[in-house]
């Protein structure tokens, strides 16, 4: 498969040297592969091609770094981080859902996952990066189709009383009970919540992992504020990606 695009790039006519320096050869070109995303364990590139390893990251963090590190096949290779940032943990929302013959219909079942999702949104993502647009940075992977069919049909569902969606619905209700809380006065807390609000009021968009990729960003589309020094950028829509884990298989951008 390999010689598909090698061939064409050997039959290229050889540049000439600059007077006194020595015979060029083949067009330079470089084949980018990772063996840990190969069906083949043992692929054949052409024999007179220079080997460099890529053994450093750059954006990333030691924490995903070491997560990542678990799923690299057996190589002689240590892969670095080139800069020494921990990153934050991962964040865990646990809650109980009862199961066998108390458990509860699939649409109440599907509504509470709906719930403690807008909870660890509003809760964690968006109280940790206030003012950060949520447009195609917020990824819900699903177990397989008939989990994602009852859990997009919990965020997508248009409240005739209100004419918004599910999703909305929850963030607001969410996004209430924090301003509610004993330290909501605080000048830090309610700068941080009309941040939060202001995201959650842009219109939301659930979309699969296909749709996703699809899109470019709407650079043009962006609307910037500047506070307190700082410059923040929003969207007028956002992307929420959610998907099955199968649909995800090679989809690193997202």
């Amino acid at each position: 498969a390999v010689e598909k695009y090698t061939v064409p790039l050997r039959a290229l006519p050889r540049p000439t040297p600059p007077p006194g320096a020595p015979a060029l050869g083949f067009p330079r070109f470089l084949i980018l592969s990772d063996i840990s995303q190969s069906l083949d364990l043992e692929p054949q590139f052409p024999g007179d091609l220079s080997e460099v390893y890529l053994t450093e990251v750059v954006r990333s963090s030691q924490r995903i770094l070491a997560g990542a590190a678990a799923f690299q096949l057996d190589q002689p290779i240590t892969t670095t981080c080139q800069n020494t940032v921990a990153g934050p943990p991962l964040k865990s929302v646990m809650f109980e859902l009862k199961a066998g013959s108390d458990a509860p219909p699939d649409s109440e079942r599907f509504r509470t996952y709906a719930i403690f999702f807008v909870q660890a949104l509003v809760d964690h993502v968006l109280s940790t990066f206030p003012g950060l647009s949520l447009d195609d940075r917020v990824a819900v992977v699903v177990p397989n189709e008939r989990f994602l069919e009852g859990f997009r049909a919990c965020l997508g569902e248009v409240q005739p009383e209100t004419g918004k969606g599910q999703l909305e619905t929850l963030l607001a209700a969410r996004l209430a009970v924090l301003e509610q809380r004993s330290d909501a006065e605080s000048k830090v807390q309610m700068e941080r919540i009309k941040k939060i609000r202001e995201v959650v009021a842009m219109k939301l968009r659930v979309v699969s992992a296909a749709e996703a990729s699809r899109y470019v960003p709407k650079r043009h589309a962006r609307v910037e504020t500047k506070q307190h020094g700082r410059v923040y950028v929003q969207l007028p829509s956002q992307m929420i990606v959610v998907d099955t884990v199968e649909n995800f298989h090679g989809l690193e951008r997202l």
